[in-house]
């Protein structure tokens, strides 16, 4: 009498989680889905309201109002750089920071719950949840996108056509650190969160945090410096203060970025994608026996 053989698949070896190769494979490879996924969250994002997606290019827009009436007129706050108005000089400062910064806040806030409340997915064997979190960035890039070019057009208006500088064409390379960062953060967060369901309330929390120690709304000068040094080298070796400040110096002021700190910064953004995605793979087959 034959013998019937049941052959189960072996997890792979740790090691092949860790493969650069493998994950630019699994995000072109699954690009178009990435695509179409991202244009539909920009669109439910105000589904039922009146302006429906129109709200992504409101929301921006009425923000820097705000900021300009209140920061502009009412404090009379100035950061002093570039050919920038008074009145616009703070608002528009900070608002180009905050469109940066928000890119990386948004996905990481999100990230615990975007696998585990799709349970539905994550017991599809076929589907690849690894996009999930890139879908959020993406879709949240698509949006700084949007925020950044209805920046640029008050920029000109406000400076008659005099603002807009050469530099701009380094954005890519500022973006870029942010978008890996991001995606690798939101990685490991989305696949711990399975698991840890509190995650996201420490993560809003943590969020709030390195809000205060990015220099969004104010300046890392002389004094921070003479009175609290340790702080201002933890705020200035902050990744997301050098990607704050590049993105203002080639959006803004017409300066190159500081090339060093960005290169290590970059550098520092690929391992943290390539940790995330660690991370991700090789929980990956235990989630659905969460759910």
């Amino acid at each position: 009498m034959s013998e019937l053989v049941i052959r189960s698949s072996e997890p792979p070896a740790l090691w092949e989680h860790f493969s650069p190769v493998g994950m630019v494979r699994s995000i072109w490879s699954h690009r178009e889905l990435i695509r179409n996924f991202a244009a539909r969250e920009l669109v439910e994002r105000h589904k039922g309201a009146m302006l429906g997606v129109a709200w992504n290019i409101m929301n921006p827009l009425l923000t820097l109002a705000v900021y300009t009436i209140v920061f502009g007129y009412i404090f009379g706050q100035r950061w002093g750089k570039g050919n920038i108005p008074d009145q616009f000089d703070f608002p528009l400062t900070f608002f180009a920071g905050n469109a940066l910064f928000h890119v990386f806040v948004e996905c990481a806030n999100r990230a615990p719950t975007m696998v585990s409340s799709r349970s539905n997915l994550v017991r599809k064997v076929v589907f690849p949840l690894e996009i999930l979190p890139v879908t959020a960035v993406w879709a949240a890039f698509i949006q700084s996108l949007i925020t950044l070019g209805l920046l640029l057009i008050v920029l000109l208006i406000a400076t008659n056509g005099a603002g807009l500088h050469w530099q701009i064409v380094y954005l890519p390379l500022v973006m870029l650190p942010l978008l890996m960062l991001s995606v690798g953060v939101s990685w490991a967060l989305s696949a711990v969160g399975v698991f840890i369901r509190d995650l996201r309330h420490v993560v809003v929390v943590l969020t709030q945090l390195l809000m205060f120690m990015t220099p969004l709304f104010y300046k890392l000068d002389e004094r921070i410096s003479a009175d609290h040094p340790v702080l201002r080298t933890i705020i200035a070796d902050n990744p997301l203060s050098v990607i704050v400040e590049s993105g203002r110096r080639v959006l803004l002021w017409g300066e190159t970025p500081d090339w060093l700190a960005l290169s290590w910064v970059t550098l520092f953004s690929a391992a943290v994608m390539l940790g995330g995605h660690f991370i991700f793979s090789a929980m990956r087959r235990s989630m659905a026996d969460v759910h």
